[in-house]
């Protein structure tokens, strides 16, 4: 015991010059070389009250375990036992420190470990300070706020300077400078009734968005189960749709083929019309000669005149002589057979030929200029509809019904298989056991909209996001356990596309929280929902430690 006493007890030089002379202090702060050859023999006197203690008490062995190391949490203790401290991010083979070393207010480790309890190593980040926070939640603070006349913790800890002991214990003129000069109120009562009480919610809306979850699991497994009952309707339905889609096909292209025929048959009439016309309208290319019995004279008369000639007597065929001009500019070449033969065997001609024909399916007339101008232009047949009615001759509308059957029959086929698509993805999803996927899949169609600030934000899952009108992407997929993204969006004046990041929180109802940008045209969306409640939540808010 006394030889501990001797290497304990500082010089008298040493213990004036630490309390009575500032000056002299100061230089030894600022001297590492000067502090760490001190150290080596001699210990402060705020150190010294546990080696007495262990020396009455005949305990020596036990001074780590009856004093706990200030601002150390108590699973680190263990840590700071020991008649030497290593800085806890020290590589192999540096030199450990006296125990003294540790809360000396003189930082000796680039971690601040060796001082746990002050404010010696402010400025970094690894070490902070352990606030007990009795009857609340521990805490840590930043080694900068020791002592620094704020109380930061609900129990003052970090303010120890400003008790009566420790302010009575130093000089006189740092207790002049001390920055609290009164202790720190303990409000940890106050606040731990407030903390438990968040808490006690927190656990209660999450044990409650659990059981939703689970709900939604279920619910999706059930709705796999449903959807492959359905698949098997959809794939035996699909061949008999497929068939009926052939079957209209086939219609369509006879209904065309049947109005080829008769549109060819339009064309050789009017041809065959055309041809009539053009031989009635044409006139001879020569003059007739006059009759034998007009003399030269009247023979020139009638030339340069063109009047037709009168013939005199009766002729062989006791038929009236009628000049070729006179037939053409009248028409009279059917009165050459004055007993009708001539006629009628024009009449059974033409109605042999009419015969081949519909004469319903025959155009009554040639359409007019405007009708023909009308029928040219594309995607002006409504007008032409709107201005003269449908006018459609039946082999026309018999074709038009026939494409449009055929067009429905074809929508059927292709609603039909885009169907079993979707229902195959949802059978295969439902069997899956990721249960992430599971809890997020009765979102499917879902939409979440809200107006956030000036916009109103919607997010459709699993299709597209918009900002107002704008889009602000289209779904991409999962990026990690309750993060969603869309990207691809509008473009920014200048600026890249426009993308959303949803993060998933838990809550009892589908809500969409915030919207925030965190850079030019990139958003995130906090979006409440069920499935973002699990297990590992409410196991990690019970376990929590002290916060920071």
């Amino acid at each position: 015991a006394l030889r501990l006493l001797r290497l304990a007890r500082p010089p008298l030089a040493d213990l004036g010059a630490v309390d009575a002379l500032p000056a002299a202090a100061e230089h030894r702060r600022s001297s590492p070389s000067l502090r760490r050859s001190q150290r080596s023999r001699c210990v402060q006197r705020r150190d010294l009250a546990p080696i007495f203690a262990v020396i009455a008490g005949g305990a020596a062995s036990s001074v780590a375990e009856a004093v706990a190391v200030r601002g150390v949490a108590p699973e680190n203790q263990a840590k700071y036992a020991g008649s030497t401290f290593s800085c806890l991010d020290a590589g192999a083979g540096s030199a450990p420190l006296p125990a003294a070393a540790v809360n000396d207010d003189f930082c000796d480790c680039e971690d601040g470990s060796d001082e746990p309890g002050t404010g010696a190593c402010a400025g970094q980040r690894e070490t902070m300070f352990y606030c007990p926070n009795d009857r609340s939640v521990a805490s840590f603070v930043y080694a900068s706020r020791v002592n620094d006349g704020v109380c930061d913790c609900c129990d003052g800890s970090d303010e120890w300077r400003s008790s009566p002991g420790e302010l009575a214990s130093l000089p006189a003129w740092r207790q002049g400078t001390a920055p609290r000069k009164t202790p720190c109120p303990n409000t940890c009562a106050e606040e731990g009734r407030a903390i438990f009480k968040e808490r006690s919610r927190r656990e209660a809306a999450l044990v409650s968005g659990i059981k939703q979850r689970k709900s939604l699991i279920e619910a999706a497994r059930q709705g796999a189960i449903n959807a492959g009952k359905e698949l098997e309707t959809v794939i035996a339905e699909i061949p008999k749709l497929e068939e009926k889609e052939r079957e209209a096909e086939a219609a369509m292209e006879a209904a065309k083929q049947k109005a080829e025929q008769i549109r060819i048959k339009q064309e050789k009439a009017a041809e065959k019309a055309a041809a009539s016309s053009t031989t009635s309208t044409t006139p001879p290319p020569v003059p007739t000669p006059a009759p034998p019995e007009v003399d030269a004279a009247g023979a020139s008369d009638a030339a340069e005149t063109g009047a037709p000639a009168a013939a005199a007597g009766s002729g062989e065929a006791g038929g009236a002589v009628i000049s070729e001009y006179t037939k053409w500019m009248e028409g009279a070449e059917k009165v050459e057979g004055l007993d009708g033969s001539a006629g009628k065997e024009e009449e059974a001609e033409t109605s042999a030929e009419d015969d081949d024909f519909d004469v319903d399916l025959i155009a009554p007339k040639e359409p007019s200029l405007l009708v023909r101008i009308l029928t040219k232009v594309p995607g002006v047949n409504w007008l032409r509809k709107k201005i003269f009615g449908e006018g459609k001759p039946p082999h026309e509308r018999a074709v038009d019904e026939a494409e449009k059957a055929h067009r429905e029959a074809q929508n059927k086929v292709r609603e039909l298989t885009t169907k079993k698509e979707d229902l195959e993805r949802k059978v295969r999803e439902g069997q899956s056991e990721d249960e992430e996927r599971l809890a997020y899949s009765g979102l499917d169609g879902r939409c979440i909209s809200k107006k956030v600030g000036e916009y109103k934000y919607e997010v459709c899952f699993f299709d597209k996001a918009k900002q107002d009108s704008i889009s602000v992407g289209k779904w991409k997929g999962w990026e990690g356990p309750g993060v969603a993204k869309f990207d691809g969006g509008q473009y920014c004046p200048g600026g890249p596309e426009r993308s959303l990041k949803v993060v998933f929180e838990c809550g009892s109802t589908e809500d969409l929280l915030d919207v925030t940008e965190p850079s030019r045209c990139t958003y995130q969306a906090a979006i409440s929902h069920p499935a973002a409640c699990t297990d590992a939540l409410l196991q990690a808010l019970k376990s929590s430690g002290p916060r920071r």
